[in-house]
């Protein structure tokens, strides 16, 4: 059999399943013409997407219960394939869906319309190649980086392409001059402007991986080790409504429902910075502990703004 994309893959293989057949791990890598590792990776994408809807059985996986697909793409899945379509166009990425797929996303948008911010469209897409590239084999970069119309030249260890608030990210991890550790640096991919992809390989560091997997927003950071902030959010009774039915993080946790329809929300980010435009965005319906840093930063923020424009 020739060898199938990955998205071809995680399809049919998901199809497998859901008719209730039983994966074999080490039949289904002969098969594919890949490795067992990338079989465990697409069924993981399988589970981030449609939940832990299978279980290990005696000679590979089975599926507990059965999909029905044409229900899954329909409301906010559906919402985040057209994202992914989006994306894959603007990084110059092919996903090969089948002619029934896409049938089945024009119908259902004859039903749904989503409007967002327009996504951030990446010009070079050589430049998204390289960075694929040295990602899979965990190679070193060097990059000249426009940061407010300055060109910064860094030494970096690849780690993850993001997309967060409709624009595309690369979180790498570097070592600043004395000092031990991995550090982060986020950088917006539109404003890289020259990569060298390096022979020079690197070892995955645990911790800041898993760091890079639960980032939330841009503006997180990993200085040395894995901290963790949580702030309270006092949500008022008119706008309780919207933070029950939208987490406007992962981390968001409704902790108390107060008797006068008021929230107590947690979330739980890795510094501060991360809920500065959130509270913002939801002030003065939404109340923060005055006694946390958040309290000041925002209180700051305010009076910069307020400065700039009297």
């Amino acid at each position: 059999m020739s060898k199938l994309s990955s998205t071809k893959r995680v399809i049919e293989i998901l199809k497998s399943l859901n008719d209730g057949k039983i994966l074999n791990i080490e039949s289904a890598a002969i098969q594919y013409e890949t490795s067992e590792r990338s079989i465990y990776r697409d069924i993981d994408i399988i589970k981030d997407v449609f939940g832990d809807f299978i279980h290990k059985v005696e000679g590979g996986i089975k599926a507990t219960t059965k999909i029905l697909l044409e229900d899954v793409l329909m409301g906010k899945n559906l919402s985040s394939l057209s994202t992914l379509l989006n994306i894959a166009h603007s990084s110059g990425m092919n996903l090969d869906l089948k002619k029934e797929d896409l049938s089945l996303i024009k119908k259902n948008q004859k039903i749904y319309s989503f409007s967002s911010k327009p996504l951030e469209d990446i010009q070079d897409k050589l430049i998204i190649k390289k960075l694929e590239k040295a990602i899979l084999f965990r190679q070193k970069l060097e990059i000249n980086y426009n940061d407010s119309n300055q060109i910064k030249q860094l030494s970096l260890r690849p780690y993850k392409i993001l997309f967060l608030n409709e624009n595309f990210y690369l979180l790498s991890a570097y070592t600043p001059v004395k000092k031990e550790g991995e550090y982060s640096m986020m950088m917006r991919i539109s404003s890289i402007r020259e990569i060298v992809v390096m022979k020079d390989t690197f070892y995955i560091d645990p911790m800041f991986e898993k760091f890079v997997n639960q980032v939330q927003t841009p503006f997180a950071h990993y200085f040395g080790k894995k901290e963790e902030y949580k702030e309270i959010f006092y949500v008022g009774k008119r706008v309780a409504k919207h933070f029950k039915v939208k987490s406007y993080l992962p981390s968001q946790k409704i902790i108390k429902e107060n008797e006068d329809g008021s929230l107590e929300i947690e979330y739980t980010v890795n510094q501060p910075q991360e809920l500065v435009e959130l509270a913002i965005k939801w002030m003065p319906m939404v109340r923060l502990n005055k006694d946390t840093k958040l309290f000041e930063i925002v209180k700051k923020t305010l009076e910069s703004k307020m400065k700039a424009i009297l």
